[in-house]
Order: C-alpha cells, then structure tokens, then sequence
C-alpha cells in the first residue's frame, strides 16, 4: 500500500493540465502494475475543478475527510462518497483519535 498524503504538491512545479495528465498516465497505473493499493490525497480548492472531476472519474473510490470545529470541540469525520464494485455507508463518521495517535472509527 502507498499513501501519499498530499498530492496537490506536483502543480507547484508543473501547470495544472500537465500535472493531472502526469497521474493519470503514470501515477494511478502504477498500483496495478505493482498489485498495490494506492490512497492519494488532495487539497480541496486547490485545483481546479475540471481537474477535480478528471481524477475523481479516474479513481476507485472518493473518500472525504473534513474537520469541523463546533462548539468548541474539533470534530474528524469521514465518509466515502464512491466505491466502485461495492456496496458501502456514504454517511459522515466521526474519527476518534487516540493518545498514540491511532485512528478509529468512534462509536
């Protein structure tokens, strides 16, 4: 498995039409080649947001991850908004963050 945590990096080198041609002829085609599982994350309001559809429509599966602050409390939620070839919750879960910074689903 590759994570990559910020891919939205590469357009600060690179315009944005070739960037997104670059993953979606280089990157994305490697985890099969390599019978991987790869996780790419991007910044929302970077891009684009033809560069947004072109990628989502490339991937597997869209996962969003928001944190959201209220009432004073810092809430991590996360919901998978699409998975192909598979039935899935698309309703937002908080994440509850441990003292060893291992990351659960709360309950």
């Amino acid at each position: 498995m590759r994570v990559d945590d910020d891919l939205s990096t590469g357009v600060r080198f690179n315009d944005e039409k070739s960037w997104v041609e670059f993953v979606l002829t280089r990157g994305f085609p490697m985890g099969p080649k390599l019978k991987s599982t790869s996780i790419a994350g991007l910044m929302k309001g970077v891009h684009s947001q033809v560069a947004y559809n072109r990628l989502e429509a490339a991937s597997d599966g869209i996962v969003d991850i928001k944190v959201e602050e209220q009432e004073g409390e810092i809430r991590n939620l996360l919901r998978i908004r699409t998975m192909r070839n598979t039935g899935f919750d698309s309703r937002w879960h908080r994440l509850k963050i441990n003292d060893n910074f291992q990351v659960t689903l709360d309950k």
